[in-house]
């Protein structure tokens, strides 16, 4: 890995992850972020908008599908949900209650 980062050359490619105690999904590429918690999609561009505070994902419609669909290659690939341990929190501890719904693998 020395020679790469050495030479400074980049290469263009994306990044995916995923939380599953809260169901998030993101994706990043270039300057684009792609984030989805639950049923909400967000879409930002980092040059422009490093706080993340101005979701792009109605004007830039074109690009959310690129990113959501990419995404779901991505996962089709990885451990299913379902057989993963969620990061789970004591109901006690939570200003809201604890997403145990369609999606979370919280019981």
């Amino acid at each position: 890995m020395l020679p790469l980062l050495a030479s400074g050359e980049t290469t263009d490619r994306t990044l995916f992850w995923r939380f599953q105690g809260q169901r998030q999904r993101a994706a990043r590429q270039a300057n684009w972020k792609y984030y989805r918690l639950g049923d909400h999609e967000f879409l930002y561009d980092l040059v422009v908008d490093p706080h993340e505070r101005a979701n792009r994902a109605l004007a830039e419609a074109d690009v959310l599908a690129r990113f959501s669909q990419a995404w779901d290659e991505w996962s089709s690939g990885m451990i299913a949900n379902d057989d993963l341990a969620g990061l789970c929190f004591d109901t006690a501890d939570m200003a809201e209650p604890l997403d145990t719904g369609p999606g979370s693998n919280c019981k």
